[in-house]
């Protein structure tokens, strides 16, 4: 029985786009930061120039039907100090390889629900805002050191090992919720320690399978909501 075959490159990719296309193939990290390190923080004010940039549509074909892996290799997501362009959605769909972007910018939210991954490893990036209701992963979800504007939604979601979002700093929705995460399981551990909220982290019905940390954290309420709200 033969395997199914991913699409092939497209003709019409940047060379940022064919490097991490080929990054991919072989499972390789595609470093996309500037020589310069002052323009590789994803938090400041600085732009970065269109040769870093992939867009969320390259993205996405690459996790649910990209190429298959070179002979004695396994494909892999792996991004460093890339600017992804456009909304990034991957709801609903089943994404096998192994994901891990680190100091990335996204333009636009990053849009999950009831997505299937092994891992998925987002480290110091800066996001506008994460969806990602009922997202279940194999292994972990790690998030530390992201800055995100405009919330988190972790309802129902279940997370296969641990749940990591140490350093995060999360801003509120329009419904003034930093984390919601209602109904989250996690089978092993919820590390957030040192994290920074500015909203209602909400947990109700959640499930910690051994520990949940929140050393030296400051989850701060906005009006109307509480700092932390986790019944039952």
């Amino acid at each position: 029985m033969t395997e199914p075959q991913g699409v092939d490159m497209p003709n019409d990719l940047t060379t940022a786009e064919r490097t991490m296309w080929t990054s991919f193939e072989y499972g390789m990290t595609c470093d996309l930061r500037d020589g310069n390190p002052l323009l590789n923080d994803p938090f400041s004010e600085l732009e970065w120039g269109p040769g870093r940039s992939v867009r969320a549509d390259v993205i996405a074909l690459l996790l649910l039907s990209g190429p298959p892996a070179r002979p004695g290799r396994v494909s892999a997501l792996k991004l460093l100090g890339a600017y992804v362009t456009g909304k990034l959605t991957l709801a609903g769909g089943t994404i096998g390889p192994y994901v891990e972007l680190t100091g990335c910018r996204f333009e636009r939210e990053l849009t999950l629900p009831e997505s299937r991954f092994s891992t998925l490893r987002l480290v110091g990036c800066a996001i506008p805002r994460l969806e990602a209701a009922r997202l279940h992963t194999e292994g972990d979800l790690h998030l530390p050191r992201c800055r995100i504007e405009h919330g988190i939604r972790l309802t129902d979601a279940h997370i296969g090992t641990d749940l990591l979002i140490n350093q995060i700093r999360v801003r509120p929705d329009r419904l003034g919720r930093a984390i919601t995460a209602d109904g989250l399981s996690v089978a092993q551990d919820l590390q957030a320690e040192l994290i920074e909220t500015y909203g209602e982290v909400s947990l109700r019905g959640a499930k910690v399978g051994v520990s949940l940390s929140l050393r030296g954290s400051r989850l701060r309420a906005v009006e109307g909501r509480r700092a932390l709200n986790a019944p039952s």
